[in-house]
């Protein structure tokens, strides 16, 4: 999933501190890959407010 914020830099590093790995691409876009083999539900329910 590709997210475009314009604060895309300061959330990613949000996320990376609060243990959720996401990949920024210069200038503002956050791409996030939720995959059932790498993500606990603990990171589901982080990324996505369960």
């Amino acid at each position: 999933m590709s997210l475009e914020h314009s604060e895309a830099a300061r959330i990613c590093k949000s996320l990376k501190a609060n243990g959720i790995i996401p990949d920024f691409r210069a200038p503002n876009i956050i791409r996030l890959a939720p995959v059932a083999l790498y993500t606990s539900y603990v990171e589901y329910g982080r990324l996505f407010k369960f």
